[in-house]
């Protein structure tokens, strides 16, 4: 008997099939490492888990695929008010997060990419974390300097992002 899942957009339920013929391959959002994770964080990742045993154990293979936000807002606050270097404070969390997952038995994701490696044209300088901010373009770059920079907050009403 094949998997059904409910479309929510058609609102019909459909068979749940690789589009490969082979191997499922599903995506799930991760963790922000940022601190511990809640009750409410492993009620999504045990409904991954028990999702893919019951793909495998239909006989499917799975390829899980489940990131980790380790660069946003949160991050970058948090691990500078611990003094810490972004890396150093998230890998500390996600070390935490994985333990968390292990003593619940939940299957590790098969892929778990890390957000900050996946940054386009990323720089860090872990020597100085405060002098970092979030562009709308997704991607970390040194703050601008209010005093010399025409791209400033505070010297410009432009909305555009700064150039790279």
């Amino acid at each position: 008997m094949p998997l059904r899942l409910l479309d929510t957009l058609s609102r019909e339920s459909r068979s749940l099939a690789p589009l490969d013929g082979q191997t499922l391959r599903f995506y799930c959002c991760g963790p922000t490492v940022y601190g511990p994770a809640h009750i409410g964080n492993f009620r999504t990742f045990t409904a991954q888990d028990v999702f893919r045993r019951v793909v495998e154990l239909g006989g499917t293979p799975t390829l899980h695929v489940r990131n980790i936000t380790d660069v946003d807002d949160k991050t970058i606050r948090d691990s500078q008010k611990a003094g810490q270097t972004l890396t150093d404070f998230t890998r500390f969390w996600t070390e935490k997060f994985h333990a968390d997952c292990a003593a619940l038995n939940l299957l590790p994701p098969h892929v778990e990419p890390s957000a900050v490696t996946h940054i386009p044209h990323r720089r860090f300088e872990e020597s100085h974390p405060s002098h970092y901010w979030w562009q709308r373009s997704e991607s970390l770059a040194p703050a601008p300097d209010p005093r010399h920079d025409r791209h400033s907050p505070s010297t410009s009403q432009s909305s555009a992002p700064p150039p790279h």
